[in-house]
């Protein structure tokens, strides 16, 4: 629950104790000799506050804090957006298909709300297409004048350029949006933070944040054959942790007869690009990077410790040892799909390849690294989408006040359609699957170290050090981390010195 809805309790709480004594005070006799015909029941009235209005809508949703008379016009508000590979947050037309369709809707329904006609500007701006799309963007920053564009949504790391390239305005400075509300990632603003200042927002209003979580499938034909319990109640008891997943996957490799590891074998993990072994040490969580006292960004001594070394170390032991395990970019998700790994790396957009076929799966978070540790923790993938406000923007509060409106219309329309009927309805097996979604989405990890990656020289950066150690089984990783540690904190001084 979000802190305005405990100040609304607080405030009904208060009324409730002081009524006994409004009361007692309406019932005193008055002074003899001042006539007077005012009733107990006028000064309750004029003395108890108003009945406050409900903060959650008809369907049990928070409701915003914007104002009502918000009006801008019929301005005409434009987006500079960048072309997501599935529908993210803006479609001009009403398609005839349920989840799509709220995407529109709900752009509707903020025009109509606050006076304004929404247009969004797609162009390519992917992980291929960053440097060209953010020029194209400064340059309609420095034109000269107003900017053409009102905001921005585009590829996560690109924020992180803009900020530091001071082309974006400081979102906690501008009024209307509220980030205590649901609507809003509190995990990566509170990442995303640097010097009490915030340049980009992602949440609701950002369906490729829920296509961009990162978790597992658990094959329940497999793992019946083995004799294996379910590790969902695991998850819920707060004991699925690496260790378990190693135990679980032990001898569980099948080979079909080919020489070496194969798309024929079965496995009990099987893993299918670099960036999902980006989700181990978002688990574990060990933040890779974090402000110093003074601001600064900088490494973290868990992520430069034993910590990540004793990570590691058991990580490249489980993968590369035991030959229960198989990364492989260009097969991985073909043995996934076709019944023969117990545990599968998969996110939200790649999932619905398993929608048509014969197997029996349930969907578990990446493991803990220990059982204490206080939560599970779900990595991102980098292809999500970032809201900020250019600091031309014609009006920067009207701006801010579109991306709230976003946000919430998107809380009780397009991020349930996607989530509950998609997700966890079409998707989900069982009850204990949409309890699993719901642990997933519930703690959104994004460091500094990967939303400003493209500071740095890719080979040499935290996150490429970080797989590196995984995929090319190097337990050196303390030496290495700190070989590499004083230019990569050094790159951090300078995003941070421009972010100040």
């Amino acid at each position: 629950m979000k802190r305005n809805v405990f100040r609304v309790i607080a405030a009904l709480l208060a009324a409730m104790l002081l009524l006994p004594s409004l009361i007692a005070c309406a019932d005193q006799p008055e002074e003899q000799g001042t006539p007077s015909d005012t009733t107990a029941a006028d000064v309750a009235a004029t003395t108890l506050p108003p009945e406050t209005e409900n903060p959650y809508d008809e369907n049990g949703y928070l409701k915003d804090t914007l104002s009502p008379d918000l009006n801008f016009g019929n301005y005409e508000f434009n987006i500079l957006g960048w072309n997501t590979s599935l529908p993210d947050f803006y479609v001009e037309l009403d398609t005839g298909d349920t989840v799509v369709d709220t995407i529109y809707f709900r752009i509707v329904a903020v025009e109509e709300r606050l006076g304004v006609k929404i247009t969004a500007n797609l162009i390519n701006g992917d992980n291929s297409n960053q440097t060209p799309f953010v020029e194209h963007a400064m340059a309609a920053i420095l034109a000269g004048g107003d900017c053409e564009y009102d905001m921005i949504g585009c590829y996560s790391m690109c924020g992180g350029t803009l900020a530091t390239r001071n082309a974006i305005t400081d979102l906690s400075a501008l009024e209307h949006l509220n980030f205590d509300m649901p609507w809003w990632s509190d995990s990566l603003i509170e990442m995303s933070t640097i010097n009490d200042k915030l340049f980009f927002v992602s949440g609701d209003a950002a369906n490729s944040l829920i296509y961009n979580l990162y978790f597992l499938i658990y094959n329940h034909n497999l793992g019946t054959s083995l004799g294996l319990s379910d590790p969902r109640p695991l998850v819920l008891d707060g004991n699925w942790t690496i260790d378990k997943m190693i135990e679980m996957t032990a001898n569980t490799y099948v080979d079909a007869g080919t020489t070496g590891p194969s798309v024929e074998d079965t496995f009990g993990y099987v893993n299918y690009g670099q960036v999902h072994m980006d989700c181990f040490i978002a688990a574990s969580g060990i933040r890779m990077s974090a402000p110093n006292s003074e601001g600064i960004i900088q490494l973290t001594e868990d992520f430069m410790g034993e910590k990540t070394h004793t990570l590691i170390t058991k990580l490249n032991n489980w993968i590369w040892d035991t030959g229960d395990c198989w990364d492989n970019s260009s097969n991985g998700y073909k043995v996934i799909t076709d019944n023969r790994a117990l545990f599968g790396a998969v996110a939200g957009s790649t999932i619905t390849g398993l929608r048509d076929k014969d197997m029996s799966y349930g969907i578990v978070p990446y493991p803990k690294m220990y059982a204490d540790q206080d939560q599970y923790y779900t990595n991102l993938g980098f292809a999500y989408t970032n809201f900020c406000i250019p600091t031309t923007a014609k009006d920067a509060n009207m701006s801010a006040a579109v991306l709230e409106a976003l946000g919430s219309e998107s809380h009780r329309s397009s991020a349930p359609a996607l989530f509950e009927n998609c997700m966890k309805s079409r998707w989900a097996a069982d009850n204990l699957d949409g309890q699993m979604y719901d642990i997933i989405k519930g703690n959104l990890y994004i460091d500094s170290t990967r939303i400003f990656s493209s500071s740095f020289t890719w080979s040499s950066s935290a996150v490429a050090l970080f797989r590196n150690s995984l995929t090319g089984n190097d337990n050196n990783w303390i030496s290495k981390i700190k070989g590499a540690s004083r230019s990569i904190n050094k790159v951090f001084e300078g995003i941070s010195e421009s972010l100040s």
